[in-house]
C-alpha cells in the first residue's frame, strides 16, 4: 500500500490513488484506481469508462474548483464560460493533493455523476504498471437505463418475480449481466489493455 503522504505534484512520474465512488446510489458501486499522473483527462474519462463498464456512447465532463473540462464542442452555447479542454489538460496539472475532490459526469441524459477523491499521490510501484484497479464493489449499471432512478427501478423489477416489467427488463439486459459482480483483476486487465500499460511501466529510479 503507498504512503498517503502528500508527494510533490508536477513530476509526471507521481501516481495518483483515486476512490470513484457513483452518486446518490445505494448500495455504493465504487471503484479504487491506480494512475500516472500525466495522463489527460481525456485519458482518464476512457479509464473511467472501463473501470465502470461504460462504452463512450455519450459526452462527458470533469469538474474542478468550478471549472469544467470536457471534449470541445463547436456547438457548445457561447453564454458563460466555455469547458477547458479535457484533451490538453493533465492530471498532474490540476494541483491536486491527498483529500482533493473531484467530478465526472457521464451521460447528460441520464447524468451518471461519479465522484473522485485523491487517497494518496506516491512515487510509482517498480513492480506495478498503470493504470490498475485494486477495489471496488458492484457492477456498473448498463447503458441508456435512465439515470440513478431507472437503474434502482430495474433493479427492483429483476428482485420480484411478479413485478410486470421484469420480463422486458431481463431481456434488454446484456447477457449475463450481474449487478453484483465486480472483479478487480478483470478490470485492471481491461484497463491496461486500453491505455497501453507495459509501455508505461514506472521505472525505478536511478540512484545519484
Amino acid at each position: 500500500m503507498p504512503s498517503k503522504r502528500a508527494a510533490k505534484i508536477g513530476s509526471p512520474a507521481m501516481a495518483y490513488q483515486l476512490e470513484v465512488v457513483l452518486a446518490e446510489f445505494k448500495p455504493r458501486i465504487w471503484r479504487r484506481l491506480r494512475v500516472l499522473g500525466d495522463v489527460s483527462l481525456h485519458e482518464l474519462h476512457g479509464i473511467l469508462q472501463r473501470a465502470m463498464g461504460w462504452t463512450e456512447s455519450h459526452l462527458y465532463q470533469f469538474e474542478l474548483a468550478g471549472r469544467r473540462y470536457s471534449e470541445p464542442d463547436p456547438e457548445e452555447d457561447s453564454f458563460g464560460e466555455p469547458a477547458a479542454d479535457a484533451r490538453r489538460t493533465l492530471l498532474r496539472d490540476l494541483g491536486l493533493t491527498q483529500g482533493s475532490e473531484f467530478s465526472y459526469v457521464y451521460d447528460f441524459g441520464d447524468w451518471w455523476e461519479h465522484r473522485l477523491q485523491v487517497e494518496a499521490v506516491f512515487a510509482p510501484l517498480p513492480a506495478e504498471a498503470y493504470p490498475c484497479c485494486v477495489g471496488g464493489e458492484r457492477a456498473g449499471p448498463p447503458e441508456d437505463v435512465g439515470g440513478v432512478h431507472g437503474y434502482a427501478e430495474m433493479l427492483e423489477a429483476l428482485r420480484n418475480p411478479r413485478h410486470p416489467e421484469r420480463a422486458q427488463w431481463a431481456e434488454w439486459l446484456p447477457a449475463g449481466f450481474d449487478p453484483e459482480a465486480f472483479d478487480a483483476r478483470e478490470t485492471t486487465e481491461r484497463l491496461q489493455h486500453f491505455h497501453g500499460a507495459k509501455r508505461r511501466r514506472a521505472r525505478p529510479r536511478k540512484s545519484r
